[in-house]
């Protein structure tokens, strides 16, 4: 009998329910480290559910899942990802409205996180929901003006910061300068091409960071473990 340390990944008694049907009924699959196995069975034998288990699409309604003989627990595809199991899908499971690049960089989110700050993906609030503020929001009339999302919140904050650079500012003063007359601002001494760089730079970098804790906190939302993107379907 081999050693189970030799078992690249094993499963033991899986079974899976969808409802009065049982896709899978107390299986075992055993793969050892450097074996290539094909898994055959007929439309329907429950193939596909398996291996959606194993990549953390599906939970198990029973059995055990074994990787390099240590028991682990595949809560999502991000978990089975950092176990080293990936899966290539035959029905792509793509978000239809971004591109392929797009989608790319949203399935490597959490993996480009790891490589920068060197930990897992955090916990982040959930700005989706309201916020009230104390006090302000039981005021009769304005309750509801008290009670928004935080990012509403921070927009608050954000538009008198930059009305007073724009405003009262000397970049300011360049920035809407070389905005309605850049002819004029380059007789004045201004530099229009370093102005208007700079402002695209801090425009791109704003627009990056909100856009990156919007998505972060609206995936994690949904999740019941910190890099668990999605909950799996439960359906076949």
């Amino acid at each position: 009998m081999s050693n189970d340390s030799e078992n690249a990944i094993e499963m033991r008694g899986i079974t899976k329910r969808f409802g009065e049907l049982s896709a899978n009924n107390n299986i075992d699959f055993k793969l050892k480290k450097g074996e290539i196995h094909a898994l055959l069975g007929e439309n329907g034998a429950g193939k596909t559910t398996l291996m959606n288990i194993l990549s953390g699409m599906y939970h198990p309604d029973g059995g055990e899942i074994f990787v390099t003989g240590k028991k682990v627990r595949i809560h999502s595809p991000h978990e089975s990802l950092m176990l080293g199991i990936g899966m290539v899908y035959q029905h792509l499971t793509l978000v239809p409205t971004l591109s392929v690049l797009e989608n790319i960089f949203l399935g490597t989110t959490s993996l480009l996180y790891r490589i920068i700050f060197g930990s897992e993906f955090p916990v982040v609030p959930d700005i989706t929901g309201k916020t009230a503020i104390p006090l302000l929001s039981r005021v009769p009339y304005i309750t509801s003006i008290f009670n928004q999302h935080l990012i509403t919140y921070i927009s608050w904050v954000l538009l008198p910061i930059a009305w007073w650079v724009l405003y009262k500012t000397n970049f300011g003063l360049r920035v809407r300068a070389v905005g309605e007359s850049p002819v004029a601002a380059d007789a004045h001494g201004v530099n229009v091409y370093r102005t208007r760089y700079m402002t695209l730079i801090i425009e791109g970098v704003l627009a990056g960071l909100a856009g990156a804790f919007l998505s972060i906190c609206v995936l994690a939302r949904n999740t019941r473990l910190p890099g668990a993107f999605c909950q799996p379907y439960e359906r076949e």
